[in-house]
């Protein structure tokens, strides 16, 4: 759930803080700035800095509440911005509703603050015409440019937390989801691998077998301990499924005797570097020992072969088929959970492929390199 709930809360603490403010205050900082440089390169240098600094910053404060202002009202048509007829109705309602006004409150400034006579304006107005008038508009054009591409940039910015929020969830939806997906395969599988081992040992006792019995329930308990283990696990080396099995194999070998025939060629040794699910091979071989021997009366076919390349794992099973076998509906559940357990695993990396050739039944699998485990 952190991981769904975060995006929220990153979100909403920063579209909490006030835009307006960070704007106020860089456009605050950099007004200043612009009445430094013209305090120092404007004017009489001889004059006192002090008050040609303060008579400078009088021209400043509608720049300043014009900055906020415009990022407010841009900031609220965000989504309107695209369109050039918006961008183009602002930019003409900036100059009417603060160039124009500035621009008199400029030369009321240059005429030393007097509204009458209007002889002042009049001796100001050539004076803002030759030196003000290009600079200033340069100037107001320069804000609300950079005032809009911060708006732009803003918006952008929201949008991308948006989507890095949606992923985010959706990223947590589709975990959530395969780890449901694999606790059912998983849950499929346990019970059934238990009542199997259970019916052997069953079959023991029924027969009276009391030694085998005993012998079957010592062997279930060690793979049920191995059982528990791994389904806490997301990997296990082959090595340790490969002997997981054999272990099974045993405890169906005390039901079926000598009738079960299993052949596995195999390098251990190569198999404990590499990975796979818990519980692959187990399904696998009970799915081909119940094609073979409850279709027929005689001895088992079942070969196994498992080789690791520096491409991944390759598994080929196959077991014999009796020509006139019954179909049994409990086939298939095994390969069925593997196709889904490789899917979650693996996606579409691993290939699991299933043929019927010659009175054989055949299943090939490649499973790619896993990760460190």
């Amino acid at each position: 759930m952190a991981i769904t709930l975060a995006p929220d809360a990153i979100l909403s603490r920063t579209e909490a803080r006030p835009g307006w403010l960070r704007v106020g205050l860089l456009a605050a900082a950099m007004l200043l700035v612009l009445a430094l440089l013209q305090t120092l390169t404007l004017g009489d240098p001889a004059a006192p800095f002090l008050p040609k600094l303060l008579n400078n910053l009088r021209y400043y404060p509608p720049w300043l509440l014009y900055s906020v202002c415009c990022y407010v009202l841009l900031d609220r048509r965000r989504e309107q911005l695209a369109r050039p007829g918006t961008v183009a109705g602002a930019y003409a309602a900036s100059i009417l509703g603060f160039f124009l006004p500035y621009s008199f409150y400029s030369m009321l400034l240059m005429a030393g603050g007097q509204l009458a006579p209007l002889a002042a304006l009049r001796h100001a107005w050539p004076d803002w015409l030759t030196n003000a008038l290009f600079t200033d508009f340069v100037m107001f054009s320069g804000c609300f440019g950079s005032i809009y591409g911060l708006v732009l940039l803003r918006g952008q910015l929201a949008r991308d937390r948006r989507n890095a929020q949606l992923q985010a969830r959706m990223l947590t939806m589709q975990l959530q989801l395969q780890q449901h997906k694999l606790s059912a395969i998983q849950a499929q599988l346990e019970p059934h691998f238990l009542f199997n081992a259970l019916t052997a040992i069953s079959a023991l006792v029924r027969a009276d077998d009391q030694a085998g019995a005993l012998s079957g329930i010592a062997r279930l308990s060690d793979l049920l301990r191995y059982t528990l283990e791994a389904s806490r696990r997301e990997w296990v080396s082959l090595a340790e499924e490969l002997e997981f099995l054999r272990g099974y194999l045993q405890l169906q070998r005390l039901r079926h005797g000598d009738r079960l025939q299993v052949h596995i060629e195999a390098n251990e040794h190569e198999l404990r570097d590499a990975s796979c699910p818990p519980l692959l091979l187990q399904p696998l071989v009970e799915n081909a020992l119940r094609h073979d021997l409850d279709t027929h009366n005689s001895h088992s076919d079942i070969r196994l072969r498992i080789s690791a390349t520096d491409q991944g794992v390759d598994i080929e099973l196959s077991n014999s088929v009796a020509t006139q076998a019954v179909s049994n509906p409990g086939l298939g559940l095994g390969l069925r959970n593997t196709r889904e357990l490789l899917q979650l695993r693996y996606g579409d990396q691993a290939r699991l492929r299933t043929e019927q050739t010659d009175g054989r039944f055949q299943v090939a699998l490649h499973l790619p390199e896993a990760p460190q485990r």
